[in-house]
């Protein structure tokens, strides 16, 4: 038996009504913004910016950030050439007094027929090091006037004399191999240096052994140069020394001459003589350089005499 039609209309009307009331919510609802995708490209160009540690300005009327081009790094300073003394701004202006571009001065630390087979291989050695370790091989000259020359002492060490014949101490003895061989290299950074000594047969104390007196001088020689190249040193305040073991005569001893700290007007120093294969030490010492005054040619001698 079928139902009314009446009540078929009734069920229906209601489910219509529901639709059409669905329907006209939906259109009234106001529209969604569309996301701006340069909102996602922002967010990417600020977390860059803030890894990259570079503040970016803002392009006017745009959200893109502007990256800035990087920075030229300067050019290095030039390093010295190969084995030369020439030095580069790094480096103080007393190595190049020391180390004369061109001289007609005749460098005494050159090889010779005298030199043992250990020096001549460790002089070629650090030879090596002075093209590419910041090592500098330092010329040496008769007498110490060569190597300073224009540099003013304080007032009262300054000696005049129209004599031409004055030599250090470490080279009176002319005869190649009979007194001392050494070479001295030098470098500015470490602030330390290697001496290659041999001493000959004219420096003998116990037979066949070097004397302890000329390794002293080797040592007081070397710790002079490089406190001047390290900090402007001039003098020694004193030098104390422990022997270990004797130096034969002709062989080789490896002075390492490290510049422990500098004070005041002060540097202080070390140094360990050894053999070539570090097995044997021949020596240690330490010593204590005084510093040139900032206006040397001003100051008295006895400014010199207060720092010891």
């Amino acid at each position: 038996m079928h139902k009314p039609r009446s009540s078929m209309l009734l069920i229906v009307s209601p489910i219509l009504f529901l639709s059409f009331l669905c329907a006209l919510a939906f259109l009234l609802k106001p529209p969604k913004e569309s996301p701006n995708p340069l909102q996602g490209r922002r967010a990417i160009s600020l977390k860059s910016t803030l890894v990259e540690g570079v503040e970016k300005p803002k392009n006017a009327g745009t959200h893109q950030l502007e990256v800035p081009p990087p920075k030229q790094q300067s050019p290095p300073h030039p390093t010295p050439p190969p084995g030369s003394c020439l030095v580069s701004p790094n480096f103080p202006a007393q190595v190049s007094r020391f180390c004369p571009e061109k001289t007609d001065l005749k460098d005494y630390a050159l090889p010779n027929a005298s030199w043992c087979p250990d020096m001549l291989s460790l002089y070629q050695e650090f030879l090596e090091k002075t093209k590419a370790d910041g090592w500098i091989k330092l010329p040496s000259f008769k007498s110490n006037r060569d190597h300073i020359q224009g540099l003013k002492l304080p007032s009262g060490l300054a000696v005049t004399s129209d004599k031409s014949e004055w030599r250090i101490f470490t080279r009176c003895i002319q005869v190649d191999g009979q007194g001392y061989e050494y070479v001295i290299f030098f470098h500015p950074s470490k602030k330390k240096s290697v001496c290659l000594f041999q001493p000959g047969p004219y420096l003998e104390g116990a037979p066949g052994f070097a004397h302890g007196g000329s390794l002293a001088a080797m040592m007081d020689e070397t710790f002079s140069k490089t406190a001047y190249l390290a900090g402007e040193g001039l003098f020694t305040l004193n030098l104390s020394i422990r022997f270990k073991n004797l130096i034969p005569v002709g062989s080789l001893a490896v002075l390492n001459v490290d510049v422990e700290k500098i004070e005041d007007q002060k540097l202080y120093m070390s140094c360990v003589a050894q053999s070539k294969d570090q097995q044997t030490v021949y020596a240690k010492s330490s010593g204590k350089q005084v510093r040139q005054p900032q206006s040397c040619h001003h100051h008295p001698q006895n400014r010199w005499k207060e720092t010891r």
